[in-house]
């Protein structure tokens, strides 16, 4: 076998590139909101570039199929519809599915404030731990370390918990 260059477009895998993070974005929202999977969704995706709207457009039922989605609304001047869930790629896309009538809003919001609580309670043991100067100077390095990501993980964690929350408000 060997490389066959006339058939690679560059062009043509910058469009799937986009399109494949679009659906992943999408994906994720249905996954960190607990969104049934067979539950079709609306979307709303505001562009920087209208290249990328047209691209975009042109595969919108690749869109639709690929995310499960009931209406596609794509463009420049997109606005953020009220409760919605928000995903950024880059510079470029932001992505908002509204999420009325799609989750239970007071159910989550309670899920999300026991998420925190429950993120911040870890927080607080794991700073305990690693101030303790003699757990520092008696553990392993790797473990330290290990420790010292998860502290990193769980604010990261925290960030977004408190973000979805807002997002509900």
């Amino acid at each position: 076998p060997h490389i066959q260059n006339q058939m690679i477009s560059p062009a043509l895998e910058k469009k799937m590139e986009l399109l494949i993070e679009v659906i992943t974005s999408l994906r994720n929202i249905r996954s960190s909101w607990n969104i049934d999977q067979s539950k079709k969704i609306d979307a709303y995706i505001k562009v920087a570039k209208a290249d990328s709207a047209e691209i975009l457009k042109s595969y919108s039922s690749y869109l639709k199929e690929m995310a499960k989605i009931e209406s596609l609304n794509i463009g420049k001047d997109v606005k953020k519809p009220p409760m919605s869930a928000t995903s950024v790629i880059g510079h470029l896309v932001e992505i908002y599915v509204p999420l009325a009538g799609v989750i239970d809003i007071e159910k989550e919001k309670e899920r999300l404030k026991a998420g925190i609580q429950k993120t911040k309670g870890f927080q607080k043991s794991l700073d305990v731990r690693l101030k303790n100067k003699e757990f520092l100077s008696k553990a392993p390095e790797d473990i330290v370390e290990k420790e010292k990501e998860k502290k990193i993980e769980l604010k990261e964690t925290l960030l977004k918990l408190q973000s979805n929350l807002k997002d509900l408000e």
